[in-house]
């Protein structure tokens, strides 16, 4: 028995080319006799015509191909719209949908928190010791990769959702009978961090990309320089991470409220189109 476990893809109309081309060079040539999503398969619990659409489609290629299809249905935003499951209506074409964790043999897939995963914040499911009666648990929500323990894990979302995944890879899971391998995803569009407008200029096109800016004097110079570099991007943001001058040495990793720190500056710009970009990008 084969079963290749997928985690978040958070379906949105601008993800849809970046999500088909995953599938088709990396998930499709895994063979399996079962495939397992753990959530967040759209990413708004009020779909697009376009993302049902491409939902749908997606949906029907898996039950063509692995005829064993199971999505979850997180309890949170992403999945549920006034108490009802949005991917419910998938049935329609003999995909399984379970509301809430899946137990398969001694197997359990879910999509919540434990107390060891990274961004709980003091609000989990479950403990890792609980979980220990499990042969394997596999996890959604959290979108970086973690390894628990040597049974628990988070399989991580399928592509870069957020900036906060800067630095992590991206994979899936075949479990054989009792034997895990991970598989890494290759057409996931690269998410990174930037410094400066060289390093800028020397990345792809296909990517996501954030520019973090350390001083203010810098990002004031180069604001408008810098917006128009990054709509090159697939994805483009600027980051503006200052430290205040009079912070103590002892205290430098707080970092200080930009809109405070610039809302003088801003009042004495001349020219509106800085001074415009500077504002957007303060929102």
């Amino acid at each position: 028995m084969r079963i290749l476990i997928v985690g978040d893809l958070h379906i949105d109309e601008k993800s849809i080319p970046e999500i088909k081309e995953i599938f088709e060079n990396d998930i499709f040539s895994v063979k399996a006799d079962k495939i397992i999503q753990v959530g967040d398969y759209y990413h708004s619990n009020f779909p697009s015509a376009a993302e049902l659409k491409f939902g749908t489609e997606l949906a029907t290629l898996l039950v063509k191909q692995y005829k064993n299809v199971v999505i979850l249905s997180g309890t949170g935003a992403h999945d549920m719209c006034r108490g009802s499951s949005v991917i419910e209506y998938l049935e329609s074409v003999r995909v399984t949908t379970v509301k809430g964790d899946y137990i398969y043999t001694n197997l359990l897939f879910g999509h919540w928190s434990t107390n060891e995963s990274k961004l709980n914040f003091g609000h989990y499911k479950y403990t890792i010791s609980e979980l220990n009666k499990y042969q394997f648990v596999f996890l959604g929500h959290e979108h970086i990769p973690q390894d628990l323990s040597k049974t628990i894990f988070h399989i991580g979302s399928v592509r870069y959702v957020s900036f906060g995944e800067v630095g992590t890879p991206k994979r899936i899971a075949l479990l054989e009978d009792d034997k895990l391998s991970w598989i890494p995803l290759t057409a996931t569009i690269p998410m990174v961090d930037a410094k400066n407008l060289t390093e800028l200029e020397t990345l792809s096109p296909k990517c996501k990309v954030r520019l973090v800016y350390s001083d203010f004097n810098t990002y004031k110079k180069e604001a408008a320089e810098a917006n128009r570099l990054l709509k090159r991007f697939t994805e483009g943001k600027i980051k503006l991470d200052f430290v205040s001058q009079n912070t103590p040495v002892s205290a430098k990793t707080e970092t200080i409220n930009k809109d405070k720190l610039i809302q003088n500056y801003i009042t004495n710009i001349q020219d509106k189109e800085v001074k415009k970009l500077i504002e957007e990008n303060l929102q």
